[in-house]
């Protein structure tokens, strides 16, 4: 959306490092959430937020607000997603036996190559049409999800209590816990040196793609060709984690 509003690719790099920057600040202060809180609830209010950010992008496109709007809107998707989209993986333990905890990643990663697969040249095909049917479904979406949650089966509350903990005592032992963990550590330098490699040029590719006009739908196909990969990705990564 950024690129068809400004037509820059550095104006959409930046809009998405905000959008990034509130996810970082808040992944961990989300993890606590997790830890306190119904989950139920907290998926039911993250799909309800991204809603209302998707409407707040739609008003900035009809009222025609600019780019400081849409980058303040990402910043708020970006917090949204830390302080609540992780619920749904924490819900994990509470539905699967521990003995199938080990592969049931694999299967959430599954779903989510099922749509990455599905979603991006949709996605296109809606932004070729125009920006609000894109939004739209994306809105729909959104609300799909938070309904979603509220028909689940089961007990989602919290496992234990925190007693008087303070966030901040509960995020640092958190930090504590996986810092005494050599093998953690080694896998969080991989995979911050692997995603940000990744991300970096998949992401220039398709802002190159978008401001030297190609089509949405056919860009989109770049990001399923990614969600092929997540989905082979997958289905193997159950057998080798077992």
């Amino acid at each position: 959306l950024v690129v068809l509003v400004s037509g820059s690719a550095a104006a959409a790099g930046t809009v998405a490092a905000l959008g990034a920057g509130g996810r970082i600040a808040t992944t961990l202060l989300g993890g606590v959430l997790a830890d306190r809180h119904d989950l139920r609830r907290l998926m039911m209010l993250s799909g309800a937020a991204a809603a209302t950010v998707v409407a707040g992008m739609v008003a900035v496109l009809q009222l025609d607000l600019g780019l400081l709007a849409l980058g303040a809107l990402n910043l708020l998707a970006g917090v949204r997603a830390g302080l609540l989209a992780g619920a749904s993986d924490a819900a994990l333990k509470q539905v699967v036996p521990a003995a199938l905890l080990p592969p049931a990643p694999s299967a959430n990663q599954a779903r989510d190559a099922a749509v990455a697969m599905g979603g991006p040249p949709l996605g296109g095909l809606l932004l070729g049409i125009g920006a609000l049917p894109a939004l739209a479904a994306a809105g729909a979406a959104y609300l799909v999800a938070a309904v979603g949650a509220l028909v689940l089966r089961g007990d989602f509350r919290p496992e234990r209590t925190t007693g008087a903990a303070s966030v901040r005592a509960e995020a640092v032992e958190g930090l504590r816990w996986l810092w005494a963990r050599a093998e953690l550590r080694r896998v969080m330098t991989v995979a911050l040196l692997l995603n940000l490699g990744l991300n970096a040029a998949v992401t220039t590719l398709l802002y190159h793609l978008a401001t030297t006009g190609e089509d949405p739908a056919r860009i989109g196909l770049v990001s399923t060709a990614l969600g092929v990969g997540m989905l082979v990705g997958a289905v193997a990564a159950g057998p080798v984690v077992q």
